[in-house]
């Protein structure tokens, strides 16, 4: 029975640099706001503002202090 509930996909999109960092989800986590952290293998941590569709990026990069340690997000809290 169809409850009315809707669903979207997001993809990585390798010419569109607010989707998804990398299709390898590992973990998900909804914060207060509505927003969806996805943590993935090899693609970092993505938060998505559920409102827009936008995600932001987050990577490491040895070169920022405090930037992701790894691009693999295993666990969300």
């Amino acid at each position: 029975m169809y409850d009315g509930t809707e669903y979207k996909t997001y993809r990585y999109d390798p010419l569109e640099t607010n989707s998804l960092s990398n299709d390898d989800v590992i973990s998900i986590c909804e914060d207060r706001e509505g927003n969806l952290w996805v943590g993935t293998y090899n693609g970092g941590l993505n938060k998505l503002d559920r409102h827009t569709g936008i995600f932001t990026r987050y990577l490491s990069d040895k070169n920022k202090q405090n930037s992701l340690s790894d691009n693999t997000v295993r666990t969300i809290f």
